[in-house]
């Protein structure tokens, strides 16, 4: 017969350690197996999310391409519809078509460049030399028809020589402008900004 001596709290105690040793290693077990079981779902979706990463990574190139190529075609589609006005305007009266390409031409700067007014001058000219007349036989010459230069002088402000330099060189493949001639630029003072100030000279034929 075994006599229990420990006073009752003291039992109680013990009860409750032990009980309490029981629920933490139940509890620690249950863990580590939860932990195990999850672990390896985990690292798949880690290794998947870092390839998708490096997918998008390879595929930003492509992205921007693509975005480009739509950009594109939109300026495509802008400048066909700007040509056939062109045409138009041409077929009509060269000065609208001439003026018109001079804010085709500004319009990639649109922000960093502002034309500020416009001057136009005529400049009629005799003719250069004669050609034969196919009426008037061997000896019969007939003068060439008189022409009239028009001269565009634009006065404007930009932001710097490179903004300048790249409006020029589009004034210079617009097929309505025959020559393009930079005649002034000087620096202006706005407070702290500092500005361009310039003047070109566009003639052509009419």
């Amino acid at each position: 017969m075994i006599v229990n001596l420990l006073p009752v709290r003291t039992e109680t105690l013990i009860n409750f350690r032990s009980t309490l040793r029981f629920w933490l290693r139940l509890s620690l077990s249950l863990w580590m197996i939860i932990s195990i079981y999850l672990y390896f779902p985990y690292r798949a979706v880690l290794t998947q999310r870092n390839q998708l990463q490096k997918l998008e990574h390879r595929c930003e190139p492509v992205y921007q391409l693509q975005a480009d190529i739509a950009k594109t075609r939109q300026q495509i589609r802008t400048l066909r519809l700007e040509h056939s006005r062109l045409q138009k305007l041409e077929q009509e009266d060269p000065l609208p078509a001439l003026f018109q390409s001079v804010l085709i031409a500004s319009e990639p700067f649109a922000g960093q460049l502002q034309l500020q007014r416009a001057q136009l001058v005529f400049d009629p000219r005799p003719a250069s030399g004669n050609t034969r007349s196919p009426k008037s036989g061997s000896g019969g010459a007939a003068s060439k028809p008189a022409v009239t230069i028009a001269t565009i002088s634009l006065y404007g402000l930009t932001q710097d020589e490179n903004i300048l330099a790249g409006f020029v060189e589009t004034m210079r493949e617009m097929n309505l402008i025959d020559r393009v001639e930079l005649k002034s630029s000087n620096n202006l003072q706005f407070g702290s900004n500092i500005a361009l100030q310039f003047q070109l000279e566009c003639r052509t034929e009419l």
